[in-house]
Protein backbone atom coordinates (compact mmCIF):
# COMPACT_ATOMS: atom_id res chain seq x y z
CA UNK A 1 0.00 0.00 0.00
CA UNK A 2 1.12 3.79 -0.52
CA UNK A 3 1.38 6.47 2.18
CA UNK A 4 -2.08 7.71 1.15
CA UNK A 5 -3.81 4.28 1.72
CA UNK A 6 -2.02 3.84 5.45
CA UNK A 7 -3.39 7.57 6.04
CA UNK A 8 -6.75 7.08 5.35
CA UNK A 9 -7.29 3.81 7.60
CA UNK A 10 -5.21 5.71 10.04
CA UNK A 11 -7.87 9.09 9.92
CA UNK A 12 -10.92 6.26 9.42
CA UNK A 13 -9.00 4.77 12.61
CA UNK A 14 -8.75 7.93 14.46
CA UNK A 15 -12.53 8.83 13.82
CA UNK A 16 -13.74 5.28 15.39
CA UNK A 17 -10.75 5.91 18.46
CA UNK A 18 -11.85 9.14 19.02
CA UNK A 19 -15.46 7.98 19.76
CA UNK A 20 -13.72 5.08 22.31
CA UNK A 21 -12.17 7.99 23.80
CA UNK A 22 -14.88 9.88 24.39
CA UNK A 23 -17.02 7.42 26.45
CA UNK A 24 -15.55 8.64 30.11
CA UNK A 25 -16.12 12.24 29.06
CA UNK A 26 -19.53 11.47 28.31
CA UNK A 27 -19.80 10.21 31.25
CA UNK A 28 -19.14 13.03 33.36
CA UNK A 29 -20.80 14.53 31.20
CA UNK A 30 -24.53 13.08 31.93
CA UNK A 31 -23.48 12.92 35.55
CA UNK A 32 -23.12 16.76 35.31
CA UNK A 33 -26.65 17.30 33.50
CA UNK A 34 -28.13 14.77 36.10
CA UNK A 35 -26.77 16.76 38.90
CA UNK A 36 -27.72 20.41 38.12
CA UNK A 37 -24.31 20.87 36.27
CA UNK A 38 -22.08 19.90 39.11
CA UNK A 39 -18.83 18.26 37.77
CA UNK A 40 -16.94 15.25 39.86
CA UNK A 41 -13.70 14.38 39.15
CA UNK A 42 -11.57 11.72 41.02
CA UNK A 43 -8.66 13.88 40.14
CA UNK A 44 -8.13 17.23 42.11
CA UNK A 45 -5.90 18.57 39.16
CA UNK A 46 -9.21 17.81 36.88
CA UNK A 47 -11.15 19.26 39.25
CA UNK A 48 -9.61 22.29 39.90
CA UNK A 49 -8.54 22.51 35.80
CA UNK A 50 -12.51 21.80 34.43
CA UNK A 51 -13.57 24.81 37.07
CA UNK A 52 -10.76 27.28 36.09
CA UNK A 53 -11.76 26.72 32.34
CA UNK A 54 -15.45 27.05 33.26
CA UNK A 55 -14.48 30.23 35.09
CA UNK A 56 -12.42 31.48 32.20
CA UNK A 57 -15.78 30.64 29.65
CA UNK A 58 -17.80 32.23 31.80
CA UNK A 59 -15.85 35.18 32.95
CA UNK A 60 -13.21 35.61 30.83
CA UNK A 61 -11.01 35.44 33.92
CA UNK A 62 -9.01 32.46 35.77
CA UNK A 63 -9.41 33.91 39.54
CA UNK A 64 -12.44 33.38 41.65
CA UNK A 65 -12.94 36.13 45.14
CA UNK A 66 -13.62 34.42 47.94
CA UNK A 67 -14.14 37.30 50.09
CA UNK A 68 -14.16 34.71 53.38
CA UNK A 69 -10.86 33.82 53.03
CA UNK A 70 -9.84 37.25 54.44
CA UNK A 71 -11.31 36.34 57.34
CA UNK A 72 -10.13 32.82 57.67
CA UNK A 73 -6.43 33.81 56.76
CA UNK A 74 -6.56 32.03 53.30
CA UNK A 75 -8.07 28.84 55.06
CA UNK A 76 -10.57 28.52 52.13
CA UNK A 77 -9.27 26.26 48.82
CA UNK A 78 -9.78 22.66 47.51
CA UNK A 79 -5.96 20.69 46.33
CA UNK A 80 -4.83 22.05 43.20
CA UNK A 81 -5.28 25.25 44.11
CA UNK A 82 -3.37 28.47 45.49
CA UNK A 83 -5.08 31.84 47.00
CA UNK A 84 -3.41 35.01 46.04
CA UNK A 85 -5.18 38.04 47.91
CA UNK A 86 -7.60 36.07 49.61
CA UNK A 87 -8.40 34.80 46.09
CA UNK A 88 -8.47 31.10 44.87
CA UNK A 89 -5.98 30.77 41.71
CA UNK A 90 -4.71 28.06 39.50
CA UNK A 91 -1.91 25.76 41.29
CA UNK A 92 -1.09 24.04 37.63
CA UNK A 93 0.52 25.18 34.57
CA UNK A 94 -1.65 26.95 32.63
CA UNK A 95 -0.81 25.86 29.10
CA UNK A 96 -4.08 23.71 28.95
CA UNK A 97 -5.81 26.15 31.02
CA UNK A 98 -5.65 29.01 28.36
CA UNK A 99 -5.78 26.95 25.31
CA UNK A 100 -9.29 24.92 26.55
CA UNK A 101 -10.77 28.38 27.97
CA UNK A 102 -10.13 29.89 24.56
CA UNK A 103 -11.59 27.00 22.53
CA UNK A 104 -13.99 26.63 25.43
CA UNK A 105 -15.43 30.20 24.31
CA UNK A 106 -15.94 29.48 21.04
CA UNK A 107 -17.50 26.36 22.19
CA UNK A 108 -19.10 25.17 25.29
CA UNK A 109 -17.90 24.22 28.45
CA UNK A 110 -19.44 20.29 27.76
CA UNK A 111 -17.76 20.29 24.58
CA UNK A 112 -14.23 21.04 26.31
CA UNK A 113 -14.74 17.30 27.72
CA UNK A 114 -14.58 15.89 24.51
CA UNK A 115 -11.25 18.15 23.65
CA UNK A 116 -8.38 16.02 24.76
CA UNK A 117 -10.14 12.83 23.27
CA UNK A 118 -10.45 14.32 19.60
CA UNK A 119 -6.32 15.97 20.65
CA UNK A 120 -5.15 12.76 21.31
CA UNK A 121 -6.71 10.49 18.09
CA UNK A 122 -4.94 13.29 15.71
CA UNK A 123 -1.84 13.00 17.98
CA UNK A 124 -1.44 9.44 16.39
CA UNK A 125 -1.53 11.00 13.16
CA UNK A 126 1.29 13.26 13.82
CA UNK A 127 3.14 10.31 14.82
CA UNK A 128 2.41 8.02 11.97
CA UNK A 129 3.78 11.49 9.91
CA UNK A 130 7.21 11.50 12.59
CA UNK A 131 7.91 7.25 12.76
CA UNK A 132 7.03 7.29 8.38
CA UNK A 133 9.33 9.82 7.72
CA UNK A 134 12.09 8.44 10.26
CA UNK A 135 11.39 4.78 9.37
CA UNK A 136 9.35 3.90 6.43
CA UNK A 137 5.53 4.04 5.96
CA UNK A 138 5.13 0.28 6.87
CA UNK A 139 6.39 0.61 10.30
CA UNK A 140 5.03 4.46 11.11
CA UNK A 141 1.70 2.52 10.35
CA UNK A 142 2.20 -0.63 12.77
CA UNK A 143 3.50 2.24 15.19
CA UNK A 144 0.68 4.05 14.64
CA UNK A 145 -2.15 1.41 15.10
CA UNK A 146 -0.04 0.19 18.44
CA UNK A 147 -0.25 3.58 19.93
CA UNK A 148 -4.38 3.46 19.35
CA UNK A 149 -4.59 0.80 21.65
CA UNK A 150 -1.46 1.98 24.25
CA UNK A 151 -3.44 1.20 27.54
CA UNK A 152 -1.57 4.45 29.28
CA UNK A 153 -2.23 6.63 26.04
CA UNK A 154 -6.21 5.10 25.93
CA UNK A 155 -6.46 6.18 29.38
CA UNK A 156 -5.35 9.82 30.00
CA UNK A 157 -7.50 10.37 26.60
CA UNK A 158 -10.38 9.41 28.50
CA UNK A 159 -9.82 11.94 31.10
CA UNK A 160 -10.71 14.95 29.83
CA UNK A 161 -9.48 17.66 31.97
CA UNK A 162 -5.61 16.46 32.85
CA UNK A 163 -2.45 17.82 31.23
CA UNK A 164 -1.52 14.76 29.77
CA UNK A 165 -3.97 14.53 26.49
CA UNK A 166 -2.94 17.95 25.20
CA UNK A 167 1.01 17.72 25.90
CA UNK A 168 1.00 14.65 23.57
CA UNK A 169 -0.75 16.32 20.87
CA UNK A 170 1.40 19.16 21.26
CA UNK A 171 4.66 17.62 21.18
CA UNK A 172 4.05 15.34 18.48
CA UNK A 173 3.26 18.09 16.41
CA UNK A 174 5.59 19.82 17.15
CA UNK A 175 7.96 16.56 16.16
CA UNK A 176 5.59 16.41 13.25
CA UNK A 177 6.39 20.05 11.86
CA UNK A 178 10.17 19.96 13.09
CA UNK A 179 10.57 16.88 10.75
CA UNK A 180 8.24 18.06 7.93
CA UNK A 181 11.02 21.46 7.16
CA UNK A 182 13.55 18.84 5.38
CA UNK A 183 11.28 17.73 2.74
CA UNK A 184 10.79 21.16 1.40
CA UNK A 185 13.77 22.85 -0.63
CA UNK A 186 10.98 26.41 -0.63
CA UNK A 187 12.15 28.68 1.76
CA UNK A 188 8.48 29.58 2.41
CA UNK A 189 7.40 26.15 3.27
CA UNK A 190 10.25 25.61 5.84
CA UNK A 191 9.22 28.96 7.11
CA UNK A 192 5.38 28.07 7.36
CA UNK A 193 6.41 24.61 9.83
CA UNK A 194 9.52 26.57 11.34
CA UNK A 195 6.53 28.90 12.75
CA UNK A 196 4.23 25.83 13.38
CA UNK A 197 7.25 23.43 15.08
CA UNK A 198 7.82 26.82 17.06
CA UNK A 199 4.72 27.78 18.56
CA UNK A 200 3.57 23.81 19.22
CA UNK A 201 6.58 23.59 20.99
CA UNK A 202 5.92 26.79 23.09
CA UNK A 203 2.65 25.99 23.86
CA UNK A 204 3.75 22.10 25.34
CA UNK A 205 6.20 24.01 27.18
CA UNK A 206 3.34 26.30 28.36
CA UNK A 207 1.32 23.11 29.13
CA UNK A 208 4.01 21.03 31.03
CA UNK A 209 6.88 23.31 31.90
CA UNK A 210 8.57 20.76 33.95
CA UNK A 211 9.11 18.70 30.97
CA UNK A 212 11.72 21.87 29.27
CA UNK A 213 14.64 19.26 29.60
CA UNK A 214 14.13 16.39 27.57
CA UNK A 215 12.03 19.09 25.60
CA UNK A 216 15.09 20.59 24.72
CA UNK A 217 16.72 17.25 23.95
CA UNK A 218 14.59 16.59 21.24
CA UNK A 219 15.05 20.23 19.33
CA UNK A 220 18.78 20.75 20.42
CA UNK A 221 20.20 17.27 19.23
CA UNK A 222 19.43 17.08 15.48
CA UNK A 223 20.60 20.02 15.15
CA UNK A 224 24.07 18.62 15.99
CA UNK A 225 24.26 16.39 13.35
CA UNK A 226 22.09 18.51 10.82
CA UNK A 227 23.43 22.07 11.55
CA UNK A 228 24.85 22.59 8.05
CA UNK A 229 21.29 22.59 6.49
CA UNK A 230 19.76 24.37 8.52
CA UNK A 231 19.40 28.34 7.57
CA UNK A 232 18.66 31.08 9.79
CA UNK A 233 15.26 32.20 8.63
CA UNK A 234 14.03 28.92 10.21
CA UNK A 235 16.02 29.66 13.29
CA UNK A 236 14.54 32.87 13.93
CA UNK A 237 11.14 32.15 12.82
CA UNK A 238 11.09 29.34 15.42
CA UNK A 239 12.25 31.30 18.46
CA UNK A 240 10.00 34.18 17.35
CA UNK A 241 7.13 31.79 17.38
CA UNK A 242 8.13 29.65 20.40
CA UNK A 243 7.80 32.55 22.71
CA UNK A 244 4.36 33.89 21.58
CA UNK A 245 2.85 31.13 23.96
CA UNK A 246 5.04 32.58 26.65
CA UNK A 247 4.34 36.02 26.12
CA UNK A 248 0.39 35.15 26.41
CA UNK A 249 1.36 32.78 29.78
CA UNK A 250 3.29 36.11 30.93
CA UNK A 251 0.18 37.94 30.51
CA UNK A 252 -1.98 35.73 32.35
CA UNK A 253 0.35 35.17 34.90
CA UNK A 254 0.55 38.86 35.66
CA UNK A 255 -2.68 38.95 35.57
CA UNK A 256 -3.97 35.95 38.35
CA UNK A 257 -0.81 36.03 40.25
CA UNK A 258 0.77 39.44 39.72
CA UNK A 259 4.12 38.22 38.72
CA UNK A 260 4.91 37.99 34.57
CA UNK A 261 7.56 34.70 35.91
CA UNK A 262 5.81 32.39 38.08
CA UNK A 263 4.09 29.33 38.50
CA UNK A 264 0.89 28.71 40.21
CA UNK A 265 2.99 25.83 41.97
CA UNK A 266 4.66 28.33 43.61
CA UNK A 267 4.31 29.50 47.31
CA UNK A 268 2.31 32.90 46.91
CA UNK A 269 3.62 35.78 49.59
CA UNK A 270 6.76 34.33 50.21
CA UNK A 271 10.65 35.82 50.15
CA UNK A 272 11.36 36.58 45.97
CA UNK A 273 14.25 33.88 46.37
CA UNK A 274 12.86 31.18 44.48
CA UNK A 275 13.87 28.43 46.41
CA UNK A 276 11.94 29.45 49.11
CA UNK A 277 9.05 29.26 46.98
CA UNK A 278 8.88 26.06 45.41
CA UNK A 279 6.57 23.05 46.60
CA UNK A 280 8.06 20.91 49.70
CA UNK A 281 7.88 18.24 47.92
CA UNK A 282 11.22 19.29 45.74
CA UNK A 283 14.48 18.28 47.53
CA UNK A 284 15.85 21.04 48.39
CA UNK A 285 17.98 21.64 51.85
CA UNK A 286 19.01 24.24 53.76
CA UNK A 287 22.33 23.35 54.57
CA UNK A 288 23.12 22.74 50.44
CA UNK A 289 24.84 25.55 49.14
CA UNK A 290 22.73 27.57 46.49
CA UNK A 291 24.66 26.09 43.39
CA UNK A 292 23.87 22.58 44.56
CA UNK A 293 19.86 23.23 45.29
CA UNK A 294 19.70 24.98 41.94
CA UNK A 295 21.19 22.15 40.21
CA UNK A 296 18.90 20.14 42.15
CA UNK A 297 15.60 22.51 41.91
CA UNK A 298 16.18 22.55 37.60
CA UNK A 299 17.58 18.66 37.05
CA UNK A 300 16.52 16.43 40.41
CA UNK A 301 14.04 17.90 42.13
CA UNK A 302 12.71 15.09 43.58
CA UNK A 303 16.36 13.96 44.70
CA UNK A 304 18.06 11.09 43.35
CA UNK A 305 17.30 7.64 44.97
CA UNK A 306 18.89 4.37 42.75
CA UNK A 307 16.22 2.02 45.29
CA UNK A 308 13.51 3.70 44.01
CA UNK A 309 13.82 4.11 40.44
CA UNK A 310 14.31 0.17 40.36
CA UNK A 311 11.35 -0.16 42.27
CA UNK A 312 9.69 2.31 39.75
CA UNK A 313 11.31 0.87 37.12
CA UNK A 314 10.06 -2.36 37.29
CA UNK A 315 6.44 -1.60 38.38
CA UNK A 316 5.76 1.00 36.24
CA UNK A 317 7.37 -0.11 32.99
CA UNK A 318 8.60 -3.86 33.08
CA UNK A 319 5.13 -5.13 34.89
CA UNK A 320 2.74 -2.64 33.96
CA UNK A 321 4.13 -3.24 30.28
CA UNK A 322 5.36 -6.51 30.06
CA UNK A 323 4.44 -7.80 26.57
CA UNK A 324 5.50 -4.42 24.83
CA UNK A 325 8.95 -4.97 26.97
CA UNK A 326 9.20 -8.29 25.50
CA UNK A 327 8.74 -7.35 22.08
CA UNK A 328 10.76 -4.13 22.59
CA UNK A 329 13.84 -6.03 23.86
CA UNK A 330 13.44 -8.51 20.73
CA UNK A 331 13.58 -5.41 18.28
CA UNK A 332 16.47 -4.13 20.09
CA UNK A 333 18.23 -7.08 19.47
CA UNK A 334 17.34 -6.44 15.72
CA UNK A 335 18.02 -3.09 15.62
CA UNK A 336 21.36 -3.19 17.74
CA UNK A 337 22.36 -5.70 14.74
CA UNK A 338 21.38 -3.59 11.89
CA UNK A 339 23.05 -0.73 13.59
CA UNK A 340 26.71 -2.95 13.95
CA UNK A 341 25.90 -3.86 10.07
CA UNK A 342 25.56 -0.01 9.69
CA UNK A 343 22.16 -0.78 7.95
CA UNK A 344 20.55 2.54 9.27
CA UNK A 345 20.31 5.76 7.81
CA UNK A 346 21.58 8.57 9.94
CA UNK A 347 17.75 10.45 11.04
CA UNK A 348 17.11 6.54 12.63
CA UNK A 349 20.00 6.74 14.68
CA UNK A 350 19.71 10.45 15.79
CA UNK A 351 15.50 8.83 16.84
CA UNK A 352 17.67 6.18 19.05
CA UNK A 353 20.17 8.71 20.49
CA UNK A 354 16.96 10.85 21.38
CA UNK A 355 14.98 8.16 22.51
CA UNK A 356 17.51 6.80 25.04
CA UNK A 357 18.41 10.23 26.33
CA UNK A 358 15.13 11.45 26.83
CA UNK A 359 14.00 8.00 28.45
CA UNK A 360 17.04 7.81 30.78
CA UNK A 361 16.19 11.75 32.02
CA UNK A 362 12.71 10.43 32.64
CA UNK A 363 13.53 7.76 34.54
CA UNK A 364 15.93 9.25 36.30
CA UNK A 365 14.27 12.73 36.98
CA UNK A 366 10.50 10.92 37.91
CA UNK A 367 11.92 7.73 39.04
CA UNK A 368 13.39 9.18 42.36
CA UNK A 369 10.12 10.37 43.09
CA UNK A 370 8.25 8.46 46.45
CA UNK A 371 4.66 8.73 47.02
CA UNK A 372 4.08 9.65 50.28
CA UNK A 373 -0.21 8.78 50.67
CA UNK A 374 -0.32 5.18 50.93
CA UNK A 375 -3.84 5.78 49.25
CA UNK A 376 -2.57 6.51 46.04
CA UNK A 377 0.07 3.72 46.48
CA UNK A 378 -2.78 1.24 47.39
CA UNK A 379 -5.68 2.31 44.92
CA UNK A 380 -3.53 3.76 41.71
CA UNK A 381 -2.15 1.58 39.16
CA UNK A 382 -2.57 2.58 35.52
CA UNK A 383 -3.95 5.91 37.19
CA UNK A 384 -0.70 6.41 39.19
CA UNK A 385 1.25 9.47 38.19
CA UNK A 386 4.55 7.39 37.59
CA UNK A 387 2.37 5.74 33.82
CA UNK A 388 1.47 9.65 32.81
CA UNK A 389 4.88 10.94 33.21
CA UNK A 390 6.43 8.61 31.82
CA UNK A 391 3.96 7.55 28.74
CA UNK A 392 6.40 9.51 26.12
CA UNK A 393 8.89 6.56 27.09
CA UNK A 394 6.25 3.87 26.44
CA UNK A 395 5.50 5.66 22.88
CA UNK A 396 9.31 6.03 22.33
CA UNK A 397 9.26 2.31 22.74
CA UNK A 398 6.57 1.81 19.72
CA UNK A 399 8.60 2.30 16.72
CA UNK A 400 11.34 -0.17 17.89
CA UNK A 401 8.05 -2.94 18.80
CA UNK A 402 6.65 -1.59 14.87
CA UNK A 403 10.44 -2.53 13.20
CA UNK A 404 10.32 -5.90 15.15
CA UNK A 405 6.38 -7.26 13.64
CA UNK A 406 7.72 -5.38 10.40
CA UNK A 407 11.39 -7.71 10.13
CA UNK A 408 8.41 -10.33 10.79
CA UNK A 409 6.32 -9.62 8.36
CA UNK A 410 9.81 -9.50 5.79
CA UNK A 411 10.45 -13.26 6.74
CA UNK A 412 10.25 -15.86 3.78
CA UNK A 413 7.21 -17.88 4.58
CA UNK A 414 3.49 -17.88 4.15
CA UNK A 415 1.82 -14.32 4.10
CA UNK A 416 -1.31 -15.92 5.69
CA UNK A 417 0.95 -16.95 8.54
CA UNK A 418 2.49 -13.83 8.52
CA UNK A 419 0.01 -11.74 9.00
CA UNK A 420 -2.19 -13.92 11.41
CA UNK A 421 0.79 -13.68 13.73
CA UNK A 422 1.38 -9.72 13.30
CA UNK A 423 -3.18 -9.86 13.74
CA UNK A 424 -2.60 -12.38 16.85
CA UNK A 425 -0.12 -10.13 18.26
CA UNK A 426 -1.53 -6.86 17.60
CA UNK A 427 -5.43 -8.50 18.96
CA UNK A 428 -3.85 -9.42 21.99
CA UNK A 429 -1.95 -6.04 22.83
CA UNK A 430 -5.80 -4.12 22.20
CA UNK A 431 -7.10 -6.83 24.97
CA UNK A 432 -4.07 -6.60 26.79
CA UNK A 433 -4.72 -2.61 26.86
CA UNK A 434 -8.46 -3.26 27.38
CA UNK A 435 -7.70 -5.21 30.81
CA UNK A 436 -5.51 -2.18 31.94
CA UNK A 437 -8.05 1.01 30.96
CA UNK A 438 -11.02 -0.78 31.82
CA UNK A 439 -10.77 -3.54 33.78
CA UNK A 440 -8.33 -2.30 36.04
CA UNK A 441 -9.50 -2.58 39.72
CA UNK A 442 -10.01 0.83 41.74
CA UNK A 443 -9.16 3.18 38.97
CA UNK A 444 -9.98 1.70 35.89
CA UNK A 445 -12.43 3.43 33.51
CA UNK A 446 -14.81 1.53 34.38
CA UNK A 447 -14.10 1.02 38.52
CA UNK A 448 -13.68 5.30 38.66
CA UNK A 449 -16.92 5.33 36.90
CA UNK A 450 -18.59 3.38 39.77
CA UNK A 451 -16.86 5.52 42.28
CA UNK A 452 -17.47 8.66 41.00
CA UNK A 453 -21.56 7.62 40.73
CA UNK A 454 -21.02 7.17 44.68
CA UNK A 455 -19.54 10.58 44.99
CA UNK A 456 -22.49 12.09 43.57
CA UNK A 457 -24.74 10.06 46.12
CA UNK A 458 -22.78 11.13 48.95
CA UNK A 459 -22.42 14.61 48.02
CA UNK A 460 -26.41 14.60 47.52
CA UNK A 461 -27.28 13.33 50.83
CA UNK A 462 -24.11 15.68 52.39
CA UNK A 463 -25.95 18.74 50.73
CA UNK A 464 -29.60 17.53 52.40
CA UNK A 465 -27.95 17.82 55.62
CA UNK A 466 -26.13 21.10 55.57
CA UNK A 467 -27.19 24.85 55.26
CA UNK A 468 -26.46 26.70 51.93
CA UNK A 469 -23.83 28.81 53.56
CA UNK A 470 -22.22 26.09 55.56
CA UNK A 471 -18.42 25.70 54.95
CA UNK A 472 -16.94 21.83 55.03
CA UNK A 473 -13.61 21.24 56.72
CA UNK A 474 -12.12 17.63 54.63
CA UNK A 475 -8.83 15.72 53.90
CA UNK A 476 -9.19 14.30 50.80
CA UNK A 477 -13.08 14.47 50.03
CA UNK A 478 -12.95 18.39 48.33
CA UNK A 479 -13.66 17.03 44.60
CA UNK A 480 -17.50 16.17 46.47
CA UNK A 481 -18.04 19.50 47.66
CA UNK A 482 -15.99 22.61 45.36
CA UNK A 483 -17.05 24.95 43.99
CA UNK A 484 -20.51 24.61 44.48
CA UNK A 485 -19.11 24.33 48.57
CA UNK A 486 -16.79 26.45 49.93
CA UNK A 487 -14.10 23.44 51.49
CA UNK A 488 -11.33 23.90 54.00
CA UNK A 489 -8.46 20.93 53.74
CA UNK A 490 -7.46 19.82 56.97
CA UNK A 491 -5.16 17.33 56.43
CA UNK A 492 -3.73 17.05 60.43
CA UNK A 493 -3.10 21.17 59.85
CA UNK A 494 -4.61 22.02 63.13
CA UNK A 495 -4.15 25.64 62.08
CA UNK A 496 -7.29 25.57 60.42
CA UNK A 497 -9.31 24.96 63.41
CA UNK A 498 -7.66 28.40 65.26
CA UNK A 499 -8.55 30.10 62.27
CA UNK A 500 -11.98 29.12 62.69
CA UNK A 501 -12.13 29.89 66.03
CA UNK A 502 -10.41 33.51 65.29
CA UNK A 503 -12.98 33.88 62.34
CA UNK A 504 -16.02 35.73 64.03
CA UNK A 505 -17.85 33.99 60.82
CA UNK A 506 -21.76 32.94 61.29
CA UNK A 507 -21.40 30.34 58.66
CA UNK A 508 -21.88 26.85 59.87
CA UNK A 509 -18.91 24.68 59.78
CA UNK A 510 -19.08 20.88 59.42
CA UNK A 511 -16.22 18.46 58.88
CA UNK A 512 -16.46 15.08 56.90
CA UNK A 513 -14.10 12.21 57.44
CA UNK A 514 -13.69 8.50 57.12
CA UNK A 515 -11.77 8.49 60.21
CA UNK A 516 -12.84 5.99 63.06
CA UNK A 517 -13.49 7.14 66.41
CA UNK A 518 -10.41 6.82 68.30
CA UNK A 519 -8.94 9.73 65.72
CA UNK A 520 -11.69 11.66 66.04
CA UNK A 521 -11.13 11.71 69.77
CA UNK A 522 -7.63 12.65 69.40
CA UNK A 523 -8.22 15.76 66.93
CA UNK A 524 -10.79 17.19 69.95
CA UNK A 525 -8.24 16.98 72.43
CA UNK A 526 -6.05 18.82 70.20
CA UNK A 527 -8.65 21.62 68.99
CA UNK A 528 -9.99 22.06 72.67
CA UNK A 529 -7.88 24.69 73.52
CA UNK A 530 -9.22 26.94 70.85
CA UNK A 531 -12.78 26.46 72.13
CA UNK A 532 -13.93 23.95 69.36
CA UNK A 533 -15.40 20.53 69.33
CA UNK A 534 -16.38 17.75 66.44
CA UNK A 535 -19.49 16.38 67.44
CA UNK A 536 -22.94 14.90 66.43
CA UNK A 537 -21.61 12.59 63.66
CA UNK A 538 -24.22 11.67 60.84
CA UNK A 539 -23.68 8.40 58.84
CA UNK A 540 -23.52 9.54 55.43
CA UNK A 541 -22.37 6.38 53.21
CA UNK A 542 -20.33 3.13 54.60
CA UNK A 543 -17.36 5.01 56.49
CA UNK A 544 -18.00 8.57 55.73
CA UNK A 545 -19.39 10.78 57.99
CA UNK A 546 -20.46 14.11 58.76
CA UNK A 547 -19.64 16.18 61.47
CA UNK A 548 -20.65 19.56 62.83
CA UNK A 549 -18.07 21.92 64.35
CA UNK A 550 -19.01 23.92 67.77
CA UNK A 551 -17.03 26.35 68.56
Amino acid sequence: MNNKSYLTILVILAIIFGFVYCWFGGEMNDFATANDGQRIFSWPDAMANNFFVGEYIEKTDFVKDEVMNEKLQNAIHPRSTNVVNSNIVPMSFLGMLIVFGWIGKLTTAGAVMYLTPILSSVAVLFFYGIVRRVFNKKIGFISAVLLFTLSAFVYYANLSMLHTGLFLFLIMGAVYFYIRQSDFVNGKAQLKFSMLCGLFFGLALITRSIEYFWIGIIVVLPLLFYFRKVKWQQVVSFLIFVMIPFGILGYYNYQIYGEIFTLGYFQMGESADLLNRVPSEFAITEGDSVVKNYVKLFFAPFGFSLKNIVVNFSNYLVNFLWPYVLLFSAGAVLVIDQIRRHKFQKKVLVYFLISFLVSVYLILYYGSWEFIDPLVLKNNIIGSSYIRYWLPIYILMLPVVGFFLFKVNSVKANKYLRYSLIGAILIYLSLFSFNQVYLTKGDGLFAQRAVIEGYYDTASRVNEIIEDDAIVVTNRHDKLFWPERQVIMFNLDYSVFERIANAGVESPFYYFSIMPDCDIEYMNKQIEEYGIEIVEPSVIRDEMRLFSIKY
